[in-house]
């Protein structure tokens, strides 16, 4: 008896509390097209974020981190053990914003020399009971893994044709998760964002060109030059993909273009292993649930400058979910003659 009702008092706590339903969406927008062009003797060069980050190692530094106390009990309260130094920031190294090792190192890549590399620092908290809040500093390195590289390094010629201008490709593929949680799904610790926590679906519409079922509408692609002078815009269509048979098709997921509902539910990661996580009674779910859009290549004739590549479109709701506009954005730049790096 005792134990009936242990057991009755924890299966309780364990499970959440739901309303009828939860539902949520998000959007994944992937678009290429952005990064940094040289055109030189008629040949056009791009750069190679990929390539350059494997000139560097990113790692903590190994030493103990600093010190700081905030909040009214810290002359009272010991200092905590240090938690696990966080892991190593990669935009630091990849990241397409001045001040990665990869920009800073661009016209390096470009011309030939020696690399150069920097530092960064990265906190973590810990906040005892009491009340104060104990910042921990620590300290990381990306450091050069060779000490000089040969002109042209992690360049790729792109294009031959003699003109003064770049035609840029520019796509991108369009993903939309939606989650559904109510009170018959057993969400294991019942933790927003973990795994099998609802129903999860990544359908768009109707494979193909019937633009009637596509969820995706109203692309167009915008460029703007550095005084923000729109100089190229072309709308576009898409087309949704599935994986025939189920789990053919694949692809990373990370919101990222808005969202609606119950976005603490929406998960990041591979888009087939969120739909293996899928936690209904009866289970069920096929290739029309593991979608994407893809959106036709738009080819603007671009010369030397810094641009901004937006991109702009809706996605229609689910039977739950109201229409989410998105717009997301990327940098474009390109030079003549030889190398140089976007103004910060």
């Amino acid at each position: 008896m005792k134990r009936t009702l242990l057991a009755g008092l924890l299966l309780a706590i364990a499970t959440p509390m739901f309303a009828t339903n939860y539902t949520g969406q998000g959007i994944s927008v992937t678009m290429t097209g952005g990064g940094d062009y040289v055109i030189t003797q008629n040949l056009v060069y791009k750069f190679n974020f990929t390539t350059a980050s494997g000139f560097f190692t990113n790692a903590w530094d190994g030493n103990a981190p600093t010190v700081s106390c905030s909040g009214g009990k810290c002359g009272v309260t010991p200092t905590p053990a240090a938690p696990g130094a966080p892991l190593a920031d990669a935009s630091k190294v990849s990241g397409t914003q001045p001040g990665s090792a990869c920009e800073t190192n661009e016209c390096t890549f470009f011309s030939g020399g020696t690399l150069t590399g920097l530092t960064y620092t990265q906190t973590a908290k810990v906040t005892p009971v009491s009340g104060a809040i104990f910042t921990f500093t620590y300290t990381y390195v990306v450091t050069p893994t060779t000490s000089s590289v040969d002109p042209l390094t992690a360049w790729d010629l792109v294009q031959s044709s003699g003109d003064d201008a770049v035609v840029v490709p520019i796509s991108a593929t369009i993903a939309g998760e939606s989650v559904v949680v109510n009170s018959t799904f057993k969400c294991v610790s019942g933790v927003p964002g973990t795994a099998k926590c609802g129903k999860f679906s990544f359908n768009l519409g109707t494979p193909g060109y019937n633009l009637a079922d596509n969820r995706v509408s109203g692309l167009v692609v915008t460029v703007t030059n550095a005084s923000s002078v729109v100089v190229f815009s072309q709308g576009a269509y898409s087309t949704v993909e599935d994986g025939v048979p189920y789990g053919t098709l694949t692809f990373p997921y990370t919101t990222n273009a808005g969202s609606n509902g119950a976005t603490a539910y929406l998960q990041s990661g591979d888009a087939y292993t969120i739909m293996q996580s899928n936690d209904v009674p009866g289970g069920g779910f096929g290739p029309a649930d593991l979608e994407e859009a893809v959106m036709d290549t738009v080819s603007p004739s671009l010369g030397p400058g810094s641009y901004t590549v937006t991109l702009t479109g809706t996605v229609k709701g689910n039977s739950a979910s109201a229409s989410i506009l998105f717009s997301v954005s990327q940098q474009l730049h390109i030079s003549a003659g030889d190398c140089t790096p976007p103004a910060n």
